[in-house]
């Protein structure tokens, strides 16, 4: 955790000042007083209860290959839907709880100049409130983000605390600061981790591969609850979580998934051509203009080499069609230039040099529950042992917006306790 120092008054800055990554301030004018704060006095104190949790869920965690309960052949067996961050974690959780676990996904972790998955162009820099691509308005989703992105703190801060884990999965802890527009007198900074999409997923995907989860390439179409006892009889699966994002607008029949489309540029940040920035830099789309909230400023260090730039927030845009020259992008990067000076000298990541892709929003904000939705009676299940397989056995976690990583391990938690009650059938004996 960061250590809490009093607030200190910043008056003129000065150029030597844009040179520390960590003390941006002199853009917003009229100068700031900017405080290092641990990250409990940012979230509220009603939900720091949240860390007992985290705490078991550590205990409950093998960081290595090997399962931390290691399963049998009569242990239940669960199908993953999905492939990104949300899957694999999840899928992590349940195999070190004893269970078998099977990810099926029509697109793994990719690399190259081709598009990559979500979980790969996220800009994972964990946040709470979840505000940088809009804000949470709803208490009672407020009230359990507050839970599961504290549970998530935890566990990535063990990760980085061990210096090995932390280059193998690509998590650092770096400081991220938090600005507001002009004539605004204060900014916060809080240590918070940062994450190598690419690298982790790759780390996750080894880590539940090492552990013996079983991956599969498929597509599926159609509502799950309709194919449910096939895809149960297929693959001798006890329970399906759905973790599949957007795909759950037609894999739950969920009219209320929508894409917020995104774009990030990456350029070179190797202290070369501008000032080595080495902390995370933002001001949320809801506060940077009262006539638009699809205009972010995001500058993130993805990785020693690489620094992100952006953002854009653009509801119900599905397709995938920015390019550098767009004036959207052109705009962005702008408004980057504007905020650090130095960053107009950037060279762009030849590799890939713009990332884009479709944050899995939802009207109501993430849904993690057991699907309650009514099915039909089917006959290939003739083996249940409650007398009523009209009962799905299909538990969704999706919708997690532009925060997959700040959620994960919570939202993984909770579906863990969900697999428990679907077992043990306690939806029928209410």
């Amino acid at each position: 955790m960061a250590i809490t120092h009093p607030w200190v008054p910043i008056s003129q800055p000065t150029q030597e000042t844009v040179a520390r990554c960590h003390d941006f301030i002199d853009v917003l004018k009229d100068g700031v007083r900017c405080s290092t704060v641990s990250v409990e006095d940012v979230i509220d104190p009603s939900i720091r209860g949240a860390r007992i949790t985290a705490v078991l869920i550590n205990n409950h965690l093998s960081f290595t290959g090997t399962p931390l309960t290691t399963p049998t052949a009569t242990s239940p067996h669960i199908l993953i839907v999905g492939g990104g961050v949300t899957s694999h974690i999840t899928s992590w959780v349940l195999l070190d709880a004893g269970y078998r676990a099977t990810i099926l996904s029509k697109e793994w972790v990719s690399y190259g100049k081709e598009q990559r998955i979500t979980s790969q162009i996220a800009g994972a820099l964990w946040e709470f409130p979840l505000a940088l691509c809009g804000q949470h308005h709803d208490p009672i989703s407020l009230d359990h983000s507050k839970r599961w992105c504290m549970i998530a703190y935890e566990v990535w801060d063990h990760i980085t605390s061990d210096p090995d884990l932390s280059t193998a999965s690509g998590v650092r802890m770096k400081k991220s600061a938090f600005f507001f527009p002009y004539n605004c007198v204060d900014a916060y900074e809080l240590l918070a981790p940062i994450t190598d999409t690419d690298k982790a997923m790759s780390w996750l995907t080894k880590l539940v591969t090492d552990k013996e989860a079983k991956r599969i390439s498929e597509a599926i179409h159609g509502d799950l609850l309709d194919c449910e006892d096939q895809l149960r009889a297929r693959f001798n699966a006890d329970v399906i979580i759905n973790t599949t994002g957007l795909a759950a607008q037609e894999l739950a029949s969920d009219s209320s998934c929508y894409p917020i489309r995104g774009a990030v540029i990456r350029v070179i940040n190797d202290g070369a051509r501008f000032p080595k920035v080495d902390a995370a830099l933002s001001i949320s789309a809801d506060i940077l203009s009262e006539h638009t909230s699809n205009e972010i400023i995001f500058i993130v260090p993805r990785s020693d080499r690489i620094l992100l730039l952006g953002g854009v927030s653009e509801p119900h845009k599905w397709k995938l069609d920015y390019t550098l020259d767009l004036p959207v992008i052109q705009r962005m990067k702008e408004r980057c230039e504007k905020f650090l000076p130095g960053l107009e000298h950037a060279e762009l990541d030849e590799e890939y040099p713009l990332a884009q892709g479709l944050r899995p929003f939802r009207k109501n904000n993430v849904l993690l529950e057991w699907e309650l939705r009514p099915r039909s009676r089917g006959e290939s299940l003739d083996d249940e042992k409650d007398g009523d397989n009209t009962v799905s056995r299909i538990i969704r976690s999706y919708g997690h917006r532009g925060a997959g990583w700040s959620l994960s391990f919570g939202c993984a938690g909770d579906v863990l306790e969900l697999v428990k009650e679907v077992l043990a059938g306690v939806l029928l004996d209410l």
